[in-house]
């Protein structure tokens, strides 16, 4: 399961069983800081549980569900983020892009319309680099700035 906002927001729940734990963290960074940008990089967790399928997670926003599937997200992620998680957590995409990220960031924060686009790359490079430090990889990140 993981959440962001310190248990304020359950973002997904997948069996443990069925992805890569290096896959799981770098997830969560990008995840949380798109959906929770104000919290600067903190309040974000995983954790293994057990329960049966469809049983219910409490949390903030709602909580959340033990997946019936392969995965259960929580209704309200970012949905170009949310399109994205799914196919990550299984190993059928890489990370993403930080035009994407900054698209993301775009669509869910209001208040980056005031940022500057220096300050809004640097945001989306900074949960990129931790991103691939979670999957182990020495690529450095894209830095053509759109």
């Amino acid at each position: 399961m993981l959440e962001g906002d310190w248990g304020g927001q359950i973002y997904l729940s997948v069996r443990v069983d069925a992805v890569a734990k290096e896959r799981v963290e770098a997830a969560l960074r990008i995840i949380n800081e798109v959906e929770w940008t104000c919290n600067d990089g903190e309040g974000l967790d995983a954790y293994q549980m057990k329960s049966r399928p469809g049983r219910p997670i409490g949390g903030g926003m709602g909580g959340g569900t033990f997946p019936l599937g392969r995965i259960w997200m929580h209704s309200g992620l970012n949905s170009g983020l949310a399109t994205w998680a799914e196919p990550f957590l299984f190993g059928e995409v890489g990370l993403p892009k930080i035009e994407q990220i900054i698209e993301w960031l775009r669509v869910e924060n209001r208040s980056f319309r005031h940022w500057s686009h220096e300050r809004t790359y640097k945001h989306a490079q900074a949960a990129l680099i931790l991103a691939q430090k979670c999957m182990n990889t020495t690529d450095s990140p894209q830095t053509n700035k759109v």
